[in-house]
């Protein structure tokens, strides 16, 4: 476009290029009568990506320029699809009826949608965050709201870069963040590939200018969160940012947001983005939800209760109080199976009320959104007479206003299979507005003229097959086939000649048209006052819509916990106020669902021993075993009953998890150092009141590196976190520490051999193992007969050679007593050991340090 000559395109080219010129990274649909039509460079990439037909149209060039486009009623599609492939589409509207334009009709960008402002999700219920990041010397803010239902939330971290950093990465990887906003050089490149985010870099912002001090002072938030944003420039410019791309991108179309909630992240249990998906509560890519956690939950109802269930899981409570709150309303649901499923049944009919009132208050608003308002509020007095049916007295999260008076509103006056637009007419009852029927009344006795007026010309003409039709080009007209041509008075005037007929009219039936579609644009246009006055007096409601919406949201997730506890056998846990966990019979909640038979086990962990140290072959079900916990740690805390007989646990503050490796190999990380970081984030971040899984910490390095420094790891775990601990390891030669440390408990997962077969129970008991098993996992894994049998050969070698030499005492700190003798070209290596603090060093800077060592006494040998 930069080479196109300008002065000679027509018009209507020249209006579309200054606009695409100030929507340069968009791609501008162009709206033209039924029609959103792309050119030039638009037209040829929206082609490709949407597949449909590239044509042209003259511009006044010496060429014709490319040209594509879509019927506008089905434009939401088009641009969804350009969306989800990482475009912003630019929507310039007519601004002013074609008819009565003068000249060129006007036309203008009336918003710019992006992944994070779309308002059309189709069958979507999830969340579709915009978030905006802005950093300060020691800490960052990040800001989000999702467009789609006014949902706006700030969070704030500070400390050192690094860990505000982590923080903050770690709360977008969790959330449904589709599009961000920042104005520093923080490197999110591998999350927003990974998450598909959208990121905008924008210029950093120092003044806040009056738009947005309005807005803020509109938003509705607690006082001492006022209090708190309003000392904090960080987060204020994190709100203005955020603010600035909507005004720009949205243009007025903010006033929906109304709310703000300040996430306090120390009130929630933290879990970090490897936790979540090596736990599986979520999934990575947000396209498979199946074999989550949160799949395993929602059996919801509404989008709201589906998006209130993630924000559940999103937060795990750490407030006692609340958690047995949260637990007795369920409790009270699943006590009153009747009452729970007549629940469940009614808001089975309540649409995303959320979504609606985003589209009542916008441009876009249609009589479909305000007849599913009217349909979900036929729900809420029976909702209502359940809920107060309940005996737990503490329902104030289930407690509404069902809205009778706007119902009443609603139910009276709108008709129910009313068009898509409300400027089509046929949108009010009959009844409803004395005028509206006048005028409907006289339309009727209009039509009835037309009827009796063509009976009138049949008779006169003798023509039987006489009609009286309507199109909009024309209006009313007499059609004739033409074999009766020669029957036509001389007072029919032609007005069209077609293949087969003729088409008249008459002084009289022209002047009757003047008449008739008169009264029809009253009747439309006096509907569709009528329609703003029920659309202004919801708007008016709107705050209250919303109160009711987020209790119909909590109904939904409470009957929905009491559902699944019914349906899945679990149970309503305890809290434990001396901090010891006790799980009888648990179960994985995800894995018992894809087997025939699940193996249940109990776990107990308290102050005297709160280290298992976890041995088993592979397949045995080690993994499983810990993954449970964690998970039926997590569904205590967010409020939901628990798999297993009973459950008397503490609150964690955070769950770590190191299970499997998800390697960062496009960020050149090997597998170890993924695990090392994991380790050295744990070691920094763990307290006494967090729960730490670990499994086969070591493995991705030589046997006596992963040994030495899984041992070193789980000393200083207990000399100096004192956290709950799971560690399962193949390293058998660590058992031996429980003679060291009282608290810690050597447990195993069972194994039954007899007559060379061997059944893995899945059973967890105290003691060791000292096998690992792999040839039989390899045997049920399919291996080859006969790898299987010269690996069976060697072992028998390796195992006789082992038995023929003395046993390596495995080197601990008591028994360490080697005279060392050296070189005196070492002198320097020693020096540089000596001058090591040991105490003050964490495992990972230990190993960091010996790797060094060895490439120093390398550069001595090589010399």
């Amino acid at each position: 476009m930069k080479n196109i000559d300008y002065d000679r395109l027509t018009p209507m080219m020249k209006q579309y290029v200054d606009l695409k010129r100030e929507n340069s990274d968009s791609i501008l649909m162009f709206r033209m009568g039924d029609f959103y039509e792309m050119f030039l460079e638009d037209a040829v990439i929206a082609s490709k990506e949407l597949d449909i037909v590239l044509t042209s149209r003259e511009a006044g060039l010496d060429n014709k320029v490319p040209m594509c486009g879509v019927p506008h009623h089905a434009v939401d599609n088009y641009i969804n699809r350009l969306i989800n492939k990482g475009y912003k589409v630019a929507m310039c509207d007519q601004l002013e009826d074609p008819k009565l334009a003068k000249g060129l009709v006007k036309r203008g960008v009336t918003r710019i949608i992006t992944p994070g402002t779309n308002l059309d999700y189709h069958d979507y219920d999830g969340s579709n965050y915009l978030g905006s990041i802005y950093t300060g010397i020691n800490s960052m803010a990040l800001s989000y709201v999702d467009f789609s239902t006014g949902d706006l939330y700030i969070t704030y971290s500070e400390g050192n870069y690094n860990d505000s950093n982590s923080i903050l990465r770690n709360q977008i990887s969790i959330l449904e963040i589709k599009e961000l906003v920042i104005s520093s050089e923080i490197n999110l490149k591998d999350i927003a590939e990974n998450k598909n985010i959208l990121v905008n870099n924008v210029k950093k912002q120092t003044e806040l200018n009056e738009d947005f001090l309005k807005f803020y002072q509109n938003l509705e938030l607690d006082n001492d969160v006022k209090f708190l944003i309003e000392k904090n420039d960080i987060m204020i410019f994190s709100l203005a940012q955020l603010h600035l791309y909507l005004k720009q991108t949205q243009f007025d179309f903010v006033n929906h947001i109304r709310k703000l909630e300040f996430i306090d992240l120390d009130k929630y249990m933290v879990l970090d983005n490897h936790t979540l998906y090596s736990l599986d509560i979520f999934s990575e890519t947000d396209k498979k939800l199946e074999g989550t956690l949160l799949h395993l939950l929602d059996k919801t109802k509404t989008s709201m209760g589906y998006r209130k269930l993630r924000y559940f899981l999103e937060h795990p409570l750490k407030d006692k109080n609340q958690i047995i709150l949260r637990h007795n309303i369920v409790d009270s649901l699943v006590n009153n199976l009747i009452v729970l499923d007549s629940i469940r049944k009614y808001l089975n009919d309540i649409y995303d009320i959320e979504r609606i009132l985003v589209k009542v208050s916008g441009q876009s608003n249609s009589p479909k959104d305000l007849i599913q308002l009217k349909k979900s509020f036929d729900s809420l007095p029976k909702l209502k007479d359940l809920i107060e049916t309940l005996e737990y007295q503490n329902l104030n999260l289930l407690k509404f206003d069902p809205l009778d008076e706007l119902h009443q509103l609603l139910d009276g006056s709108l008709i129910e299979d009313a068009p898509f637009s409300p400027k089509e007419g046929s949108v009010i009852k009959d009844g409803f507005s004395a005028e509206l029927d006048e005028l409907k009344s006289n339309t009727i006795n209009s039509k009835t003229w037309i009827l009796d007026y063509e009976n009138e010309l049949k008779k006169e003409t003798g023509i039987s097959k006489l009609r009286i039709k309507y199109n909009k080009i024309l209006g009313f007209f007499i059609e004739v086939t033409k074999s009766h041509t020669d029957k036509i008075p001389e007072y029919f005037i032609r007005k069209q000649t077609l293949v087969n007929s003729e088409r008249y009219f008459t002084e009289k039936l022209k002047s009757t048209e003047m008449t008739i579609l008169n009264s029809k644009d009253k009747i439309d246009s006096l509907e569709y006052d009528i329609y703003e006055e029920i659309r202004n007096n919801v708007l008016n409601n709107y705050d209250k819509i919303l109160k009711v919406a987020d209790v119909i949201a909590n109904i939904d997730v409470f009957s929905n916990f009491a559902y699944i506890a019914k349906k899945n056998s679990y149970t309503k846990p305890h809290l434990s106020n001396s901090g010891y966990l006790d799980i009888k019979n648990g179960r994985h909640p995800i894995v018992e669902k894809n087997v025939d038979i699940f193996i249940d086990n109990d776990t107990y962990i308290d102050i005297k021993n709160n280290f298992i140290l976890l041995t088993g072959p592979n397949m045995a079900g080690k993994s499983t075993y810990m993954r449970q916990i964690a998970l039926i740690s997590i569904m205590m805390q967010i409020g939901s009953f628990v798999p297993c007989e009973s459950a008397i646990l503490p609150v964690f503050d955070r769950i770590f998890t190191r299970i499997g490796a998800h390697d960062n190999l496009y960020m050149g990380e090997s597998t170890f150092m993924v695990e090392m970081k994991e380790m050295a984030d744990i070691i920094e971040n763990a307290t006494e009141n967090s729960l730490i899984i670990l499994d086969e910490v070591g493995r991705g390095t030589s046997t006596y590196d992963g040994l030495s420094l899984a041992k070193s790891l789980i000393e200083y775990i207990v000399e100096n976190i004192n956290a709950k601990t799971i560690f399962a390891t193949h390293f058998h030669e660590l058992t031996d520490l429980q003679y060291k440390y009282s608290n810690i408990k050597n447990q195993t997962m069972q194994v039954r051999e007899k007559d060379g077969d061997i059944q893995f129970l899945r059973k967890v008991i105290d003691g060791t193992s000292d096998k690992s098993y792999g040839i039989h996992v390899a045997t049920l894994a399919g291996i080859k007969e006969s790898i299987i049998r010269k690996a069976k050969m060697y072992l028998a070698d390796y195992e006789s050679k082992a038995s023929s030499m003395k046993q390596l005492e495995f080197i601990s700190e008591e028994n360490l007593d080697v005279e060392v003798v050296v070189d005196t070209k070492y002198d320097s290596i020693i020096d540089t050991i000596l001058d090591l603090d040991i105490n003050n060093m964490s495992p990972i800077e230990s190993l960091i340090k010996i790797q060094e060592i060895k490439e120093m006494i390398k550069k001595i040998d090589e010399n």
